[in-house]
């Protein structure tokens, strides 16, 4: 058989090429740069990268433009900047709410708490498409959740590792006095909790099992005020059982900010409830007087 000869000459095939060695280019990848602007807004070693998403547009409703935008989450911030990577704004976990898909199909809402004396409008961007726009917001949710599991559970350590965090809603009480006075009611796959909040410090006021629910009312005149009915002897059952505070309470009312919040309140505590009672009984939901 005829030996096959190469076309490369001999010396070249000799010749040996040092691999390149990373910081040798002068260059910065997209992401490098991320991270130098994290650091320099005062991202701390406790804080990790999770993601970052390019290509959305920042719709701006005062001049009807579309801003070009890069979203950057990490474990407890999102950050907002510009196309070519300069810092707009830095927005804390706990000021943020849900996001929200948007009829149009390739909005997203990006909602805040509410505060009393202060109500934020929503952030709105555009993707490049639906599916793109579904990404995001699937992603952004389950980074929220994550983050108020961790915060409950580990941070402030109100919640017990078997009491597994599903939802909760921000809540502002007005006292006797006037006064403002901040609450959460966290719903866990057993329990739902109210806990206080005042000066920094977080405290567990009660919990009531949501086992016990009877029925989950609700007033025409007042659509966001939620009534909840339980039932006496299952409640002092099963917080005997948990070895936990006694509570003779069986009616409890509270006002959520809207009717996105109505909403998952509801689903959550049917769902709960519903897994709870091996899916053989559904929570009532009803109207009730005023």
């Amino acid at each position: 058989m005829e030996e096959i000869k190469s076309h490369i000459p001999a010396e070249s095939c000799m010749m040996k090429y040092p691999p390149l060695k990373y910081g040798e280019i002068n260059y910065k990848t997209r992401l490098t740069k991320i991270f130098e602007v994290l650091e320099k807004e005062g991202k701390t070693a406790d804080e990790k990268f999770i993601i970052h998403f390019p290509n959305l547009s920042k719709i701006d409703f005062l001049s009807l433009s579309k801003i070009p935008s890069v979203l950057v989450f990490t474990t407890t911030h999102y950050y907002e900047l510009s196309e070519d990577l300069n810092f707009t704004q830095k927005i804390p976990y706990d000021h943020l709410h849900h996001a929200e898909l948007c009829q149009g199909e390739k909005l997203l809402n990006i909602h805040f708490y509410q505060e009393e004396k202060e109500k934020k409008l929503p952030l709105t961007f555009q993707a490049e498409s639906k599916e793109h726009r579904n990404i995001v917001g699937e992603l952004i949710s389950s980074i929220l959740i994550k983050y108020w599991r961790n915060f409950f559970h580990k941070e402030i350590k109100l919640l017990p590792d078997e009491d597994l965090y599903q939802y909760h809603a921000k809540v502002w009480k007005i006292n006797r006095k006037g006064q403002s006075q901040l609450r959460f009611i966290v719903l866990t796959d057993q329990f739902l909790c109210n806990l206080k909040y005042s000066k920094g410090e977080y405290k567990n006021k009660w919990r009531i099992p949501i086992k016990a629910l009877v029925y989950v009312g609700f007033a025409a005149a007042k659509p966001l005020n939620l009534k909840l009915k339980l039932d006496k002897k299952i409640q002092k059952e099963i917080l005997s059982l948990h070895k936990l505070k006694s509570v003779s309470k069986v009616d409890r009312e509270f006002q959520l900010s809207d009717e996105y919040e109505r909403t998952m309140m509801l689903f959550h505590l049917r769902r709960i409830f519903c897994q709870l009672n091996d899916n053989r009984i559904y929570l009532n939901v009803k109207e009730v007087p005023k």
